[in-house]
């Protein structure tokens, strides 16, 4: 079924794509079915003609919610344990609420900036092309990142006091955990930062590591971390 705003909705079936576009002005898309409509192999979602700030809001239905960010593909969030694709073109920004899900799988991005939200389960990933915020993803869940070129970089940011930052060895896949939030695993990613910023925040970092560079970055004026 698709809804547009207090229009009456639009009930289909035997369709083989679904293609649904904002055009003008900015519009906010949420795609939330956990069952796939008869025959339905795709969804493609369109901002074009928008200002460029169209929101895209998915709904975690499988483990893994896949963001491939070159592909512009959304996997796990729609149809019968999510095997109903979604292509995105043309948005401001996404949102992705795990839900059920325990795992974000974000691809291909030669840069990506993490910063935790105000809660420990929420966050946003800016991604070279996309933000990327999340909720629903917590400590024992999993936020995977795979760059994508040459000199691809995490930088990861605390924006609040006295926390601890623990960085796994090799062995670990150069794991990184800020307390109480969801595990970074990082693959392809060649230079990693951690920014502390306010506070005494401790880092634990585990040699050796998997990364080419890292750099940790105390921050908070007149503290010791």
């Amino acid at each position: 079924q698709v809804s547009v705003d207090n229009l009456e909705p639009i009930n289909f079936t035997n369709k083989s794509t679904l293609t649904v576009n904002g055009l003008a002005g900015t519009d906010t898309f949420s795609v939330n079915n956990p069952n796939t409509p008869t025959g339905l192999g795709g969804i493609a979602v369109s901002g074009i003609g928008s200002t460029g700030f169209d929101a895209l809001i998915v709904n975690g239905v499988a483990a893994t919610v896949g963001v491939d960010t070159a592909a512009n593909t959304i996997t796990g969030v729609t149809g019968t344990g999510g095997a109903v694709p979604i292509t995105y073109n043309t948005f401001g920004k996404l949102t992705v609420n795990a839900g059920p899900s325990t795992g974000l799988a974000i691809s291909n991005s030669n840069t990506y900036i993490y910063t935790p939200g105000s809660t420990a389960d929420a966050g946003k990933v800016q991604t070279s092309t996309l933000p990327i915020s999340f909720t629903g993803l917590g400590a024992g869940k999993t936020l995977a990142l795979a760059g994508s070129g040459t000199g691809a970089s995490l930088v990861a940011n605390d924006p609040t006091a006295n926390d601890t930052f623990t960085v796994a060895s090799t062995s670990g896949n150069g794991n990184v955990t800020l307390a109480a939030r969801a595990t970074i695993i990082t693959a392809l990613i060649s230079n990693l930062t951690l920014n502390g910023l306010i506070g005494v925040d401790t880092f634990n970092v585990t040699g050796p590591l998997p990364y080419t560079s890292t750099t940790l970055a105390g921050g908070g004026a007149g503290v010791a971390n």
